[in-house]
């Protein structure tokens, strides 16, 4: 009984969902057989075992599908609750591999975790940042070479996320970020690593798309840099095989194109077409129902692309958007202000 839970609840958490909906009956499951085993195995009786399921229950919440942000919230906070039992038992020096593992689980966590203020989105994000310098601490390179790249990963996306105060701030933070991804794709080689290269490469993507440039020319040359990047990953993320992250990917391709600096209308008009199209086939996957959140940024990013060229369907997507403006980062703000100017 005390291991059966336990890897009851592994089972359920690995297991393929079709839908957003089955994902979460899975992890649920998975939650109370995690839950099931804990009542056996007791900090003071079984501390390894214990730890190992507190860290697994945390990795159930942080993964587990929700349909608002406040519910995301709540997940996401009983997660951390749930590392920071683990790391009670698994100190650096008695466990320094699994110390190193939830410590990038919990920087999971916070760099996951809904904020209300920009200051408590810094705050989080700085505390996952300090979680995976500690994992890295024990992940060297040459030792863990595989479990450095994706803390190298995950220690990226946290800089790329961290909010700033002035340009030069974000400058430094972004180039951070930068570096951590190729940190993470000198261990994951296409051929190798597949999936953990297209991740990266996706995010390496973004790194350039928002990093601050003195020039037009500068920011031409770092956008170009970040389609080249996720044209990268969308060789590996197949609609058919990985929907998801396909569609993030083609998100994000959306992005990098209306960010694109143009020389003539002609060729802004053409990258706005192309941006259009990335945000439509992201969409054929971002359901309302089944990814609420990112379909809502999604239609966001669509409706501002749309504005330019037909207001009409503009406004039907911004509207759409708004209508889950939990989901959106100023909470809608940006959106309300561009359907009150142009949808009459």
């Amino acid at each position: 009984m005390r291991w059966t839970q336990n890897n009851l609840g592994n089972a359920y958490t690995d297991l393929p969902s079709a839908t957003s909906e089955e994902r979460s009956e899975n992890v649920r499951k998975a939650i109370e057989c995690y839950r099931a085993a804990l009542e056996i195995r007791k900090k003071d009786e079984y501390p390894v075992d214990y730890a190992m399921t507190q860290n697994n229950l945390g990795n159930a919440y942080t993964y587990l599908p929700s349909a608002t942000s406040g519910e995301r919230s709540e997940n996401v906070r009983k997660a951390i609750e749930c590392y920071l039992a683990a790391l009670e038992i698994y100190r650096k020096d008695e466990y320094p591999v699994d110390y190193a593992m939830t410590q990038n689980n919990l920087g999971n966590a916070y760099t996951c975790l809904p904020s209300a203020t920009p200051e408590e989105r810094s705050e989080n994000v700085r505390r996952a940042i300090e979680c995976y310098l500690a994992a890295l601490e024990i992940y060297k390179k040459d030792e863990y070479p595989v479990q450095y790249a994706g803390t190298q990963n995950n220690l990226g996306l946290a800089y790329t996320y961290l909010p700033s105060a002035i340009s030069e701030e974000r400058s430094e933070n972004v180039r951070k970020a930068r570096e951590c991804y190729w940190a993470a794709l000198e261990i994951y080689k296409k051929d190798e690593y597949p999936v953990q290269y297209a991740a990266t490469q996706n995010n390496l993507g973004l790194a350039y798309t928002y990093l601050p440039s003195a020039t037009s020319e500068e920011k031409s040359e770092n956008v170009r840099k970040a389609i080249k990047c996720h044209l990268a990953a969308l060789e590996i993320y197949k609609k058919d095989e990985y929907p998801v992250q396909y569609a993030t990917t083609q998100n994000n391709l959306g992005l990098a194109y209306t960010y694109l600096p143009s020389a003539t209308s002609e060729e802004r008009s053409e990258n706005v077409r192309k941006a259009i199209e990335c945000y439509r086939a992201a969409l054929e996957i971002y359901k309302k129902d089944e990814y609420p959140q990112n379909y809502c940024i999604t239609a966001a990013n669509l409706g501002m692309a749309l504005v330019s060229i037909d207001s009409r369907n503009a406004c039907h997507w911004l509207r759409e958007a708004y209508a889950l403006k939990e989901f959106l980062p100023d909470q809608g703000k940006r959106s309300k202000e561009v359907i009150d100017e142009v949808c009459r």
